[in-house]
């Protein structure tokens, strides 16, 4: 992306349903980009239940918890199990505890980018079941990155063949997750080689979960991603907000996807479950890493001095459960 001007990130969203945030950018100097805004645009439900498989099986369409646009230059580049190159409104979704993925075509339209509909084109199933939670462009061309909470772990697949390439675990610190609580979000840029991650809520070593009184402290993870594996980097410490309304049984508030833009910037999506209106509440910030001190030597944060990521709100509203978001293509006045 030419750096004289950068034209805006188009972002969605998902859990069983379909929401469309626009960020826009101006113009940009090289040193400074312009400060980044977001605008929400729409929803649209995916109507449909089930699809096939590859092998004509049927996957029922249930816990959607990742996506990834198909129109990135890494993926468009194979036909995604012998399919023609993707569409430019064609997306991959990733199921939580299972071992499939369905695609997704998001029809806007022309006059103002509204979501006409949402179409299932059908599912791939691949040879290793866990509790995947995230999904981007992998390393290789044709591949995606996936990350799954359990381990946690992330792992690199082949929708052509339905095969797990490589799988890289997590350092140790990560071990002390909390139950459900693991890798729930992911983030790369295959052209420089890097991924992002973090856990959902604190590692038991690192402090407390949410609450109505106080946030809780993730950990973002860096990691050089190669088409043969990869190996963690540096880990930022990172604020989460605190639940906005008193708690409810299943109540939480976590870091549930991150997305790294064109020119370097990340977003953080936050999602928390509370009584409040609408019970779910998200908040979409971009994350600031300069002064932020890496926390990959301190085995637990609880009492160690650290200087945390910096964050900018840029979005907060109640729209259900909102799990995934990516970048996707550029609209007709250039925002993406």
């Amino acid at each position: 992306m030419a750096v004289a001007r950068i034209s805006h990130a188009r972002l969605c969203s998902l859990r069983a349903m379909l929401a469309g945030l626009a960020a826009a950018l101006g113009p940009v100097a090289c040193a400074q980009p312009a400060p980044l805004s977001v605008t929400f645009l729409d929803t649209a439900p995916i109507s449909a239940t089930s699809t096939l498989d590859q092998h004509g099986q049927s996957v029922t369409i249930t816990g959607l918890s990742g996506i990834v646009w198909l129109g990135n230059s890494t993926l468009a580049m194979s036909g995604h199990g012998g399919g023609p190159t993707s569409n430019q409104n064609d997306y991959f979704a990733i199921l939580d505890n299972s071992n499939a993925l369905i695609r997704l075509r998001v029809q806007l339209n022309a006059t103002d980018d509204a979501i006409e509909g949402v179409a299932v084109l059908g599912a791939i199933r691949f040879d290793q079941s866990r509790d995947w939670e995230a999904i981007a462009p992998g390393p290789r061309a044709g591949h995606t990155l996936l990350a799954e909470e359990g381990t946690p772990s992330i792992a690199m697949l082949n929708p052509a063949t339905g095969q797990i390439a490589w799988t890289a675990a997590a350092p140790p610190p990560f071990q002390n997750r909390r139950p459900n609580r693991g890798f729930e979000s992911l983030t790369t840029d295959p052209r420089r080689g890097i991924a992002w991650t973090a856990n959902e809520e604190a590692l038991t070593t690192d402090g407390p979960a949410a609450s109505p009184s106080t946030g809780t402290v993730v950990r973002l993870l860096r990691w050089n991603i190669t088409p043969i594996g990869a190996t963690p980097g540096p880990q930022h410490a990172y604020v989460v907000d605190r639940m906005p309304g008193p708690t409810l049984l299943g109540g939480s508030s976590g870091l549930s996807e991150l997305v790294l833009l064109d020119d370097g910037r990340l977003l953080a999506l936050e999602r928390s479950l509370s009584l409040t209106s609408g019970l779910f509440r998200s908040t979409l910030y971009e994350v600031g890493l300069d002064s932020a001190t890496n926390v990959a030597p301190i085995p637990a944060l609880t009492a160690a001095p650290y200087i945390p990521a910096s964050k900018r709100l840029l979005w907060e509203g109640s729209v259900q459960n909102l799990e995934g978001l990516c970048q996707g293509p550029r609209l007709r006045d250039g925002r993406t």
